[in-house]
């Protein structure tokens, strides 16, 4: 929590909340809690990393 500014359990559900950070299954299943301003940029980074291993599936070649 302190890597985000938050001194409180109850400070985190309410960043969460107001959305100023998200979580995203961005490597492997494992969730990573993220500034919301950097996720864009970070998902966009991870793109190929995680739609490689699905290459040809008719699911993810229609995006």
């Amino acid at each position: 929590m302190q890597d985000f500014g938050l001194a409180d359990p109850a400070d985190l559900d309410a960043a969460f909340a107001d959305r100023k950070i998200v979580k995203a299954a961005l490597l492997r299943i494992t969730l990573h809690v993220f500034h919301a301003d950097d996720h864009p940029h970070i998902h966009e980074a991870m793109q190929p990393s995680l739609r490689s291993p699905r290459l040809g599936d008719p699911l993810f070649t229609r995006l």
